[in-house]
């Protein structure tokens, strides 16, 4: 799994899994590592145990905050019930603000 400062949700009997999607990247002259957001991945399960990848939950988006320049941590997921909507908020490093995003579906 590739899910880095996970948050988990239930909908009816199916658990969701949201975190971090990382990429490595090396330098190649002093040899460092250094991981990079790359948007925040998604896994559901029914049992906790197995757990199946579900793809990119939120990706990243060029000409904003989120274009993977800077770390956004921390994905949690809240279901709204006057927008009937998921909710998604992440702490967002580059202007060191709460990021949101909306989904109809979890």
């Amino acid at each position: 799994m590739n899910a880095h400062g996970s948050g988990l949700f239930q909908v009816g009997a199916t658990f969701y899994l949201v975190g971090e999607l990382r990429t490595t990247m090396s330098y190649a002259i002093s040899g460092d590592f250094e991981t990079k957001f790359a948007g925040v991945s998604c896994y559901q399960s029914t049992n906790l145990q197995n757990w199946a990848y579900d793809g990119i939950a939120l990706a990243v988006t060029p000409g904003t905050p989120l274009d993977g320049s800077a770390p956004a941590e921390r994905p949690k997921v809240l279901f709204n019930n006057g927008t009937q909507k998921y909710v998604m908020f992440l702490h967002e490093w580059q202007n060191q603000a709460v990021a949101v995003a909306e989904s109809a579906a979890p």
